[in-house]
Protein backbone atom coordinates (compact mmCIF):
# COMPACT_ATOMS: atom_id res chain seq x y z
CA UNK A 1 0.00 0.00 0.00
CA UNK A 2 1.19 3.52 -0.75
CA UNK A 3 2.02 5.77 2.20
CA UNK A 4 0.90 9.22 1.17
CA UNK A 5 0.10 10.96 4.44
CA UNK A 6 1.89 11.02 7.76
CA UNK A 7 1.03 12.75 10.97
CA UNK A 8 4.77 13.17 11.47
CA UNK A 9 4.82 15.56 8.50
CA UNK A 10 2.62 18.13 10.25
CA UNK A 11 5.43 20.64 10.72
CA UNK A 12 6.34 20.53 7.04
CA UNK A 13 2.75 20.68 5.89
CA UNK A 14 2.19 23.97 7.71
CA UNK A 15 5.14 25.59 5.94
CA UNK A 16 4.02 28.75 4.06
CA UNK A 17 4.57 28.93 0.33
CA UNK A 18 6.83 31.96 0.55
CA UNK A 19 7.53 32.17 -3.19
CA UNK A 20 3.96 33.37 -3.75
CA UNK A 21 3.58 35.26 -0.51
CA UNK A 22 1.71 34.14 2.58
CA UNK A 23 -1.45 36.10 1.78
CA UNK A 24 -2.68 37.93 -1.29
CA UNK A 25 -4.46 40.86 0.37
CA UNK A 26 -6.26 42.01 3.49
CA UNK A 27 -10.03 41.67 3.71
CA UNK A 28 -11.99 40.97 6.87
CA UNK A 29 -9.58 38.11 7.37
CA UNK A 30 -6.52 37.12 5.39
CA UNK A 31 -7.30 34.96 2.39
CA UNK A 32 -4.61 32.39 1.70
CA UNK A 33 -2.72 32.87 -1.53
CA UNK A 34 -3.55 29.35 -2.70
CA UNK A 35 -6.76 27.59 -1.68
CA UNK A 36 -7.57 23.93 -2.30
CA UNK A 37 -10.65 23.15 -4.38
CA UNK A 38 -12.63 19.96 -3.81
CA UNK A 39 -15.90 18.54 -5.12
CA UNK A 40 -18.43 17.29 -2.52
CA UNK A 41 -21.38 16.46 -4.78
CA UNK A 42 -22.45 16.88 -8.38
CA UNK A 43 -23.51 20.46 -7.61
CA UNK A 44 -21.10 21.47 -4.84
CA UNK A 45 -17.56 22.36 -5.90
CA UNK A 46 -15.65 25.06 -4.16
CA UNK A 47 -12.78 26.60 -2.27
CA UNK A 48 -12.36 24.50 0.86
CA UNK A 49 -11.20 26.26 4.04
CA UNK A 50 -10.54 23.73 6.79
CA UNK A 51 -11.25 24.54 10.42
CA UNK A 52 -9.80 22.91 13.55
CA UNK A 53 -6.92 21.46 11.55
CA UNK A 54 -3.17 22.05 11.73
CA UNK A 55 -3.15 24.08 8.50
CA UNK A 56 -6.35 26.07 9.10
CA UNK A 57 -6.48 29.84 8.63
CA UNK A 58 -6.39 30.96 12.28
CA UNK A 59 -8.45 34.13 11.85
CA UNK A 60 -11.18 32.31 9.96
CA UNK A 61 -11.07 29.45 12.44
CA UNK A 62 -11.50 31.79 15.41
CA UNK A 63 -14.43 33.54 13.75
CA UNK A 64 -16.21 30.31 12.84
CA UNK A 65 -15.58 28.61 16.20
CA UNK A 66 -17.02 31.59 18.04
CA UNK A 67 -20.23 31.26 16.02
CA UNK A 68 -20.28 27.49 16.54
CA UNK A 69 -20.03 27.99 20.32
CA UNK A 70 -22.49 30.85 20.73
CA UNK A 71 -25.13 29.24 18.51
CA UNK A 72 -24.61 25.70 19.87
CA UNK A 73 -24.12 24.30 16.38
CA UNK A 74 -22.60 21.04 17.60
CA UNK A 75 -25.63 20.40 19.76
CA UNK A 76 -27.95 21.12 16.83
CA UNK A 77 -25.85 18.87 14.62
CA UNK A 78 -25.83 15.89 16.99
CA UNK A 79 -29.55 16.22 17.69
CA UNK A 80 -30.37 16.74 14.01
CA UNK A 81 -32.16 19.92 14.95
CA UNK A 82 -31.85 21.79 11.69
CA UNK A 83 -32.85 25.28 12.67
CA UNK A 84 -33.70 27.36 9.58
CA UNK A 85 -31.09 30.04 10.24
CA UNK A 86 -28.53 28.21 12.33
CA UNK A 87 -28.05 24.84 10.65
CA UNK A 88 -30.10 24.26 7.52
CA UNK A 89 -29.11 21.42 5.16
CA UNK A 90 -28.49 22.75 1.66
CA UNK A 91 -26.93 19.71 -0.01
CA UNK A 92 -27.30 16.13 1.21
CA UNK A 93 -27.04 14.47 -2.20
CA UNK A 94 -23.75 12.69 -1.47
CA UNK A 95 -21.80 11.43 1.55
CA UNK A 96 -21.38 15.02 2.78
CA UNK A 97 -24.06 17.15 4.40
CA UNK A 98 -23.45 20.80 3.61
CA UNK A 99 -25.18 23.32 5.89
CA UNK A 100 -26.15 26.98 5.75
CA UNK A 101 -25.59 29.16 8.81
CA UNK A 102 -26.79 32.75 8.71
CA UNK A 103 -24.13 34.15 11.03
CA UNK A 104 -21.26 32.53 9.11
CA UNK A 105 -22.82 33.57 5.82
CA UNK A 106 -23.23 37.18 7.01
CA UNK A 107 -19.69 37.32 8.41
CA UNK A 108 -18.17 36.14 5.12
CA UNK A 109 -20.73 37.65 2.75
CA UNK A 110 -18.11 40.00 1.28
CA UNK A 111 -16.65 36.92 -0.45
CA UNK A 112 -19.85 36.15 -2.36
CA UNK A 113 -19.49 37.27 -5.96
CA UNK A 114 -15.70 37.43 -5.82
CA UNK A 115 -13.86 35.88 -8.75
CA UNK A 116 -11.07 33.34 -8.44
CA UNK A 117 -8.84 31.58 -10.94
CA UNK A 118 -9.57 27.86 -10.74
CA UNK A 119 -6.80 25.48 -11.84
CA UNK A 120 -7.63 21.94 -12.86
CA UNK A 121 -5.81 18.95 -14.27
CA UNK A 122 -5.73 20.37 -17.81
CA UNK A 123 -6.16 24.14 -17.62
CA UNK A 124 -7.76 27.01 -15.76
CA UNK A 125 -10.86 29.19 -15.78
CA UNK A 126 -12.42 31.97 -13.71
CA UNK A 127 -15.39 31.41 -11.44
CA UNK A 128 -17.28 33.33 -8.77
CA UNK A 129 -18.30 32.40 -5.25
CA UNK A 130 -22.04 31.76 -5.24
CA UNK A 131 -22.64 30.98 -1.57
CA UNK A 132 -21.00 29.92 1.70
CA UNK A 133 -21.66 26.57 3.38
CA UNK A 134 -20.26 24.66 6.35
CA UNK A 135 -19.55 20.98 6.92
CA UNK A 136 -19.55 19.62 10.47
CA UNK A 137 -18.60 16.06 11.38
CA UNK A 138 -17.27 14.60 14.62
CA UNK A 139 -14.71 12.46 12.76
CA UNK A 140 -13.96 13.90 9.31
CA UNK A 141 -12.40 17.22 8.36
CA UNK A 142 -14.57 20.24 9.15
CA UNK A 143 -14.57 23.06 6.64
CA UNK A 144 -16.14 26.16 5.16
CA UNK A 145 -17.04 25.72 1.50
CA UNK A 146 -16.95 28.77 -0.74
CA UNK A 147 -19.16 27.17 -3.37
CA UNK A 148 -18.49 28.14 -6.99
CA UNK A 149 -21.24 28.97 -9.44
CA UNK A 150 -19.76 27.08 -12.39
CA UNK A 151 -16.58 25.40 -13.63
CA UNK A 152 -15.45 25.07 -17.24
CA UNK A 153 -15.40 21.30 -17.81
CA UNK A 154 -12.41 21.57 -20.17
CA UNK A 155 -10.02 22.23 -17.26
CA UNK A 156 -10.58 18.73 -15.89
CA UNK A 157 -11.16 18.15 -12.20
CA UNK A 158 -10.54 21.39 -10.25
CA UNK A 159 -7.60 21.35 -7.84
CA UNK A 160 -6.83 24.78 -6.40
CA UNK A 161 -7.67 28.47 -6.68
CA UNK A 162 -5.92 31.83 -6.51
CA UNK A 163 -7.22 35.38 -6.47
CA UNK A 164 -4.43 36.58 -8.76
CA UNK A 165 -3.54 34.76 -11.96
CA UNK A 166 -0.38 32.64 -11.90
CA UNK A 167 1.33 30.91 -14.81
CA UNK A 168 1.72 27.17 -14.47
CA UNK A 169 3.05 24.76 -17.07
CA UNK A 170 0.88 21.70 -17.59
CA UNK A 171 3.58 19.11 -17.99
CA UNK A 172 3.77 15.74 -16.27
CA UNK A 173 7.12 14.29 -15.17
CA UNK A 174 6.73 10.54 -14.65
CA UNK A 175 10.24 10.05 -13.25
CA UNK A 176 9.82 12.77 -10.61
CA UNK A 177 6.34 11.48 -9.81
CA UNK A 178 7.66 7.95 -9.22
CA UNK A 179 10.56 9.22 -7.12
CA UNK A 180 8.27 11.33 -4.96
CA UNK A 181 5.91 8.42 -4.32
CA UNK A 182 8.88 6.23 -3.39
CA UNK A 183 9.99 8.92 -0.96
CA UNK A 184 6.53 9.09 0.64
CA UNK A 185 6.31 5.32 0.91
CA UNK A 186 9.56 5.31 2.89
CA UNK A 187 8.12 7.55 5.62
CA UNK A 188 6.59 6.04 8.77
CA UNK A 189 2.85 6.54 9.09
CA UNK A 190 -0.03 5.23 11.17
CA UNK A 191 -2.53 5.86 8.37
CA UNK A 192 -2.30 4.77 4.76
CA UNK A 193 -4.07 5.21 1.46
CA UNK A 194 -3.65 3.35 -1.81
CA UNK A 195 -3.95 6.47 -3.97
CA UNK A 196 -0.55 7.70 -5.21
CA UNK A 197 0.43 11.31 -5.79
CA UNK A 198 0.06 12.53 -9.38
CA UNK A 199 2.26 15.25 -10.85
CA UNK A 200 0.29 17.39 -13.29
CA UNK A 201 2.15 20.71 -13.63
CA UNK A 202 5.08 22.92 -12.70
CA UNK A 203 5.18 26.42 -11.24
CA UNK A 204 8.50 28.24 -11.53
CA UNK A 205 10.45 25.05 -10.83
CA UNK A 206 8.04 23.74 -8.19
CA UNK A 207 6.15 20.49 -8.75
CA UNK A 208 2.37 20.45 -8.41
CA UNK A 209 0.73 17.22 -7.21
CA UNK A 210 -2.67 15.88 -6.30
CA UNK A 211 -3.86 12.64 -4.74
CA UNK A 212 -7.51 12.04 -5.58
CA UNK A 213 -9.96 9.66 -7.25
CA UNK A 214 -12.56 12.44 -7.66
CA UNK A 215 -15.42 10.06 -6.86
CA UNK A 216 -15.08 9.76 -3.07
CA UNK A 217 -18.13 11.92 -2.46
CA UNK A 218 -20.11 8.92 -3.77
CA UNK A 219 -17.75 6.18 -2.61
CA UNK A 220 -16.00 7.32 0.56
CA UNK A 221 -13.76 4.24 0.61
CA UNK A 222 -12.12 5.05 -2.72
CA UNK A 223 -9.84 7.75 -1.32
CA UNK A 224 -9.18 8.42 2.35
CA UNK A 225 -6.95 11.51 2.22
CA UNK A 226 -7.45 13.53 -0.99
CA UNK A 227 -4.85 16.28 -1.24
CA UNK A 228 -3.18 19.00 -3.30
CA UNK A 229 0.51 19.83 -2.82
CA UNK A 230 3.36 22.01 -4.06
CA UNK A 231 6.76 20.37 -3.75
CA UNK A 232 10.36 21.50 -4.09
CA UNK A 233 12.67 18.73 -5.32
CA UNK A 234 16.46 18.96 -5.05
CA UNK A 235 18.51 15.87 -5.93
CA UNK A 236 15.63 13.55 -4.99
CA UNK A 237 15.17 15.32 -1.67
CA UNK A 238 11.73 16.82 -1.13
CA UNK A 239 10.34 19.77 0.75
CA UNK A 240 6.57 20.11 0.98
CA UNK A 241 6.05 23.86 0.66
CA UNK A 242 2.25 23.84 0.65
CA UNK A 243 -0.39 21.18 0.99
CA UNK A 244 -4.05 20.84 1.89
CA UNK A 245 -5.83 17.57 2.48
CA UNK A 246 -9.09 16.13 3.79
CA UNK A 247 -9.41 13.39 6.37
CA UNK A 248 -12.22 11.16 5.12
CA UNK A 249 -11.05 8.22 7.22
CA UNK A 250 -11.87 9.98 10.47
CA UNK A 251 -8.61 9.86 12.43
CA UNK A 252 -10.06 11.60 15.54
CA UNK A 253 -12.57 8.77 15.93
CA UNK A 254 -10.08 5.94 15.36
Amino acid sequence: MMNIKSIALAALLSYSFVALGQVSREDKFQIDTIIAVFQFSESSIGLTLTINDYDSNSKLENLVNQIIRTEYLWSLYFNKNYDFDKLRIIDSSSNFNLFYNKSINDSLSYLVGKSFYIYGQKGFCKSKISDILIHLDECETNFILLRLDKIDATIGNPLFATQDKISINYEKNIAQENNYNKYLSSLPSDYYDTIPETNFAKLNGYLLFYSDTFNWYHNNKSCLFPSRSIILETNKEYQILWTRSLDLFGIPCD
